[in-house]
């Protein structure tokens, strides 16, 4: 019977090794990821820490293209979920991706990172800043005229 309660204690271990551990499990990118031009010369970045494992975060980096320039990063403490970047030139355009970095605890004791898809803001043109008046004659809008501002 020593045996047999040996063989079935192995069983019970190997079923313990086998099982997936919290730490083995790949990490997460940031979730709701959001990107806002607050002004001509300034950036707004937020997002959310990873839904799993957010604890095992040491950093995250913000790489950020500015007019479709090359992109930089920028390393940001893992007690902070938004940034604001201040740029030298006039933005119209800005992407953003933010990318999670863990320490040893999750993918099998190996650091690394999960990054979120691209966000992209755009500014609106003069022109589309410009349309404000739209009369719309009849129930159908068959007759459209557009006014544009003096």
């Amino acid at each position: 019977m020593s045996n047999r309660g040996n063989s079935q204690e192995r069983l019970k271990l190997k079923a313990v090794l086998h099982q997936t551990t919290p730490t083995q499990l790949p990490p997460e990118a940031p979730q709701n990821v959001t990107i806002k031009i607050t002004n001509s010369r300034s950036v707004h970045v937020s997002w959310k820490p990873p839904s799993r494992h957010s604890e095992y975060v040491i950093d995250y980096v913000v790489s950020r293209s500015i007019n479709g320039a090359p992109s930089t990063g920028a390393l940001i403490p893992k007690w902070h979920t938004e940034r604001t970047f201040n740029e030298a030139a006039e933005i119209k355009s800005a992407s953003v991706t933010v990318c999670a970095y863990y320490g040893s605890g999750v993918q099998g004791g190996r650091r690394g990172n999960a990054c979120s898809g691209k966000v992209t803001a755009t500014t609106a043109s003069k022109e589309e800043a410009s349309l404000s008046s739209i009369l719309c004659h009849e129930v159908d809008c068959r007759d459209l005229r557009y006014f544009r501002p003096v």
